[in-house]
């Protein structure tokens, strides 16, 4: 009988910790979302008092509610400010994922623009054009679609295939990611001979702009590995041999 009870005392310690601690689970979570949603209590305590009170229609609190949505929005809409849990929330992402610092970075970008040259034979030539930029992203949009554009100069000529569109472009990590639609595949000329041209118009360009090192291609969303006989499995970079010596 003794040792019944010695066994029965030994659980009550084990149950209490964990009825305290299941306690402290429940309360922390109630406490986290009343902070992350502030009208919680209220809505409880004003539920509370209205009990008693006569139910509006429903049709009658529908018409009330788009009446105040239209008309009432700058006083009724809840509050924008960021609730103490969002805040916090926001300290530690910045402080592990901390944004990439662009400000700094200019407003406009001289770049070089390459195309292929007349009498000339592995040799892309410039023309410079000033893109609107801001950030890597916002200048690498503006060169493909300055290349696109074609030349203006009467002696270069683009080697892009015809009708050829920028669907999409995106930096990340020092890398151009640049998703072409499908007439850069269905409009490419039947010779390996201009590949090279072709490819490295696009890299040679858009590796005039900071902070872009390399370049992988996209066709219509979907990653391709290779175009005739260039391989694309890997982020290209800056081909100098191609360049034309600039005066």
């Amino acid at each position: 009988m003794a040792r019944d009870n010695r066994k029965k005392n030994r659980k009550k310690p084990f149950i209490r910790f964990t009825v305290v601690i299941f306690f402290i689970i429940i309360t922390g979570f109630f406490v986290f979302y009343a902070i992350d949603n502030p009208g919680f209590l209220k809505s409880i305590f004003d539920r509370g008092s209205d009990s008693g009170s006569e139910r509006v229609d429903v049709e009658t609190f529908e018409s009330i509610g788009q009446e105040t949505d239209l008309t009432d929005a700058g006083e009724e809409s809840i509050s924008s400010d960021p609730s103490l849990w969002q805040r916090l929330l926001a300290f530690f992402n910045s402080k592990f994922n901390p944004p990439e610092e662009v400000d700094n970075y200019p407003s406009r970008v001289a770049i070089n623009i390459y195309f292929a040259k007349i009498g000339e034979e592995k040799v892309l030539a410039a023309e410079q054009r000033t893109v609107i930029a801001g950030n890597p992203g916002n200048a690498l949009k503006g060169a493909i679609e300055e290349l696109l554009k074609g030349p203006l100069r009467d002696y270069h000529f683009s080697v892009i295939p015809a009708g050829t569109r920028l669907l999409g472009s995106r930096f990340a990590d020092g890398v151009a990611e640049v998703d072409l639609s499908k007439e850069f595949l269905d409009n490419a000329l039947d010779t390996r001979i201009l590949d090279e041209y072709i490819i490295y118009s696009i890299v040679n360009t858009v590796t005039e702009i900071p902070d872009i090192g390399g370049v992988i291609f996209f066709i219509e969303g979907k990653r391709v590995k290779t175009y005739g006989n260039i391989d694309l499995s890997i982020p290209l970079i800056r081909n100098p041999d191609l360049l034309e010596a600039i005066e």
